[in-house]
């Protein structure tokens, strides 16, 4: 349905239309308003609220009402509402949706009215540009502002977005993503961030396969007791690798340390009023975050690995072959013979 902006004629001709509506026999009968009447006095309370300057307002009733019955006219008045909102963008995008629909109905009017805002917006638009780092970007790089990927003909492109604040993400399987903060200012600004070569994720170290246990030997029977003699036993390869193992990931976890220590000093240096001045401040306060649980990881694992290699240490005494042997004794006396035995294992 094709609006123009409404003028005071207008509005008392729409104030009539609808008080005949309201007497006439299918309102008495309770009809809803059709989509196309709603999307009308969205309309019109859009135009009073942009003509008291309450945009904020206004460009949600313009939106819903393009939504309920799309129109040029209505999507010309939208464009013109996210610019005075500025959203600089978003009123852009949209004002040449309206051009290219003027330009298809032959609106000469309208055409002129968005080539205008259109010619007065394009010098203060605010940009993004997203360069990777190296000759070519990995295939399975994805990145993404504010949640929406990139496409590859978009990297390295300065990109018209809204101004404010903007999150872009990195993103890469079996790598630690990066994640950047841009904040834009209203007119012509231009970020460009710089997106280095993702970091593979540590994967925790192997254990060692545990060895099957030796199968138990059938004890000797003797006449005699059998001496107490220590019996040989391998040493306990499994614990004594945890505790080299733990240790080696306790002294990985305490340099990671250090060093998210040292990264977040070299962040803090240009780190005012709440943001970074400069992007080597983003760039030491993502590294120092990922050296921090880098170093959280590998000191856990180290102590875990650690504690259990003591335990398994400390848990194998030294066996003895008394504790398999058999005796048996024969005693005679005055009164008789008596004969006693003892089997242990």
């Amino acid at each position: 349905m094709e609006r123009k902006i409404a003028s005071r004629s207008a509005r008392w001709i729409g104030a009539l239309t609808l008080a005949a509506a309201t007497f006439s026999p299918h309102a008495a009968a309770g009809d809803a308003p059709t989509n196309g009447e709603r999307a009308q006095a969205l309309f019109d309370e859009a135009r009073e609220l942009m003509k008291d300057g309450k945009y904020a307002e206004a460009c949600p009733k313009l939106d819903e009402s393009q939504t309920l019955d799309p129109g040029g006219g209505t999507l010309l008045n939208l464009g013109i509402c996210r610019l005075h909102e500025g959203r600089t963008a978003t009123a852009h995008a949209v004002l040449s949706d309206a051009l290219s629909q003027a330009r298809a109905a032959g609106r000469a009017d309208r055409v002129a009215t968005a080539e205008r805002h259109l010619a007065e917006l394009a010098p203060t638009l605010s940009r993004i540009v997203v360069r990777v780092s190296g000759e070519a970007p990995p295939a399975d790089l994805a990145i993404a502002i504010d949640g929406k990927l990139l496409a590859p003909n978009e990297l390295g492109v300065a990109l018209a977005y809204d101004p404010g604040p903007h999150a872009v993400r990195a993103s890469r399987p079996g790598h630690v993503p990066r994640e950047f903060e841009v904040i834009l200012g209203p007119k012509a600004d231009v970020q460009t961030i710089d997106v280095p070569p993702l970091s593979p994720e540590m994967a925790p170290p192997a254990l060692p396969p545990v060895p099957a246990p030796a199968a138990p030997r059938e004890p000797a029977a003797e006449n005699t007791a059998a001496r107490e003699q220590p019996e040989q036993i391998s040493p306990n390869w499994l614990g004594y690798t945890l505790v080299g193992a733990g240790g080696a990931a306790i002294a990985a976890g305490a340099y990671f340390g250090l060093r998210a220590v040292s990264l977040k000093a070299s962040s803090d240096e240009y780190y005012k009023d709440g943001n970074c001045t400069r992007q080597s401040c983003v760039d030491d306060w993502d590294d120092a975050k990922t050296a921090a649980a880098i170093s959280n990881v590998g000191i856990g694992l180290g102590v875990a690995s650690l504690g259990v290699g003591v335990y398994l240490l400390m848990s194998s005494p030294t066996k003895t072959n008394a504790s398999r042997g058999a005796s048996f004794t024969l005693r005679t006396s005055r009164n008789g013979a008596s004969a006693t035995g003892t089997f242990e294992f």
